[in-house]
């Protein structure tokens, strides 16, 4: 069997595409959980459970 290219194997075995493909997926969800809070703070600006949530993503 031939070697593993080192660009798509680590030594540990987990392929660089799986963990790319994991790394864009994770983004994909993030951006749309952040276009759900979005939405929400438009539609319903006052609702309390978005106070909440908004209070968690300030840093301020």
């Amino acid at each position: 069997m031939a070697p593993a290219h080192p660009l798509w194997e680590r030594k540990w075995g987990t392929p660089l595409v799986l963990e790319a493909t994991s790394l864009v997926l994770g983004l994909l969800v993030a951006t749309e959980a952040l276009s759900v809070l979005e939405n929400l703070r438009r539609i319903a600006p006052g609702l309390a459970l978005w106070e909440r949530l908004r209070g968690l993503l300030r840093r301020d």
